[in-house]
């Protein structure tokens, strides 16, 4: 039983990441609120760990030092690996974060939720901070030739739709921007920095949260949508891909769907997640501002009495 468990959850990771983290994270995140509140600096460290092992090498790599590359290392590589990826750790963990301003505070879990809301921001900061710095430094230059010389890069690289490697290329050159957005927020989330703050400057700042949720939405739909458009259509006959370990499918985690099938699944949810935290968002807003009309003419009618 434990055993299709697992298996389930690996076949849903594989083809369907984004839901599956985003849901496996805000299980754990509930289940542990208190254990991550009372240990925050020990899942700080932890959780940094992969942050570090792929930050130093790669500055020293820029800095003219050979050093090996912990990403081909067998399982600390695939750690490494994994932890950078967009959609395996950082982003929905932000998308954890993002949903409890559009939930009722008055709910159990999301009390839970938001009881750690700030050491789930810091946490998923690092694989952001992470992936943000690799894809500067390895898919920006690309990204910005194909705007600034467009020829050259159509002749060097693949391209079977304008438009699709537009998007992707955009969304890498939108990165940049999303990073700058990103910095400001995470550093003054630690308290050694928001504690020399006013109270109203870090709230200005964090008023950028909303342009950084809208940022990852951007950047993953451009990537996505653009990778769906500018990779040429699978065989009509190809309905699964099967791993290849040179014999027939044992159980479900050796079957694979085809790249484009799981980039339409990104797509939907991405749809799904921030289409739902929108309409929520909203509905929160308006029983918000309706609470305080509401309040207001209480008030006043106490006073005329």
């Amino acid at each position: 039983m434990i055993k299709t468990l697992l298996d389930l959850l690996q076949f849903l990771f594989t083809n369907a990441q984004l839901l599956t983290s985003a849901l496996i994270l805000t299980l754990l995140s509930i289940y542990l609120s208190k254990t991550i509140k009372q240990n925050s600096k020990t899942f700080y460290f932890i959780l940094s760990i992969p942050f570090l092992l792929f930050t130093i090498p790669f500055i020293l790599r820029l800095s003219g030092v050979d050093i090996i590359n912990l990403a081909t290392v067998p399982v600390l590589g695939h750690i490494v690996r994994d932890y950078m990826l967009w959609g395996t750790f950082g982003h929905p963990l932000f998308i954890v974060v993002m949903y409890m301003g559009a939930l009722d505070p008055k709910l159990s879990f999301v009390k839970k939720l938001k009881y750690i809301r700030k050491e789930l921001a810091i946490v998923g900061g690092f694989p952001v901070f992470t992936h943000l710095l690799w894809r500067i430094f390895n898919n920006f230059p690309n990204a910005w030739q194909f705007f600034t010389d467009n020829e050259s890069f159509v002749e060097n690289n693949q391209v079977e739709s304008l438009l699709g490697a537009t998007l992707v290329n955009f969304s890498f050159v939108f990165g940049v921007l999303m990073f700058l957005v990103f910095l400001p927020l995470w550093i003054t989330s630690f308290d050694i920095v928001r504690k020399r703050m006013s109270v109203f400057t870090w709230k200005k700042i964090h008023k950028l949260a909303y342009v950084f949720y809208a940022a990852m939405f951007i950047h993953a739909m451009g990537i996505s949508v653009g990778g769906i458009l500018n990779t040429p259509p699978s065989s009509p006959r190809q309905t699964i891909e099967i791993q290849a370990t040179g014999s027939l499918p044992t159980s479900i985690t050796d079957y694979r769907l085809p790249l484009q099938t799981r980039r339409y699944i990104q797509v939907a949810s991405l749809l799904l997640i921030y289409g739902s935290y929108v309409v929520l968002r909203v509905r929160k807003s308006r029983k918000d501002k309706k609470r305080k009309s509401d309040k207001k003419i209480a008030l006043s009618e106490n006073r005329l009495e």
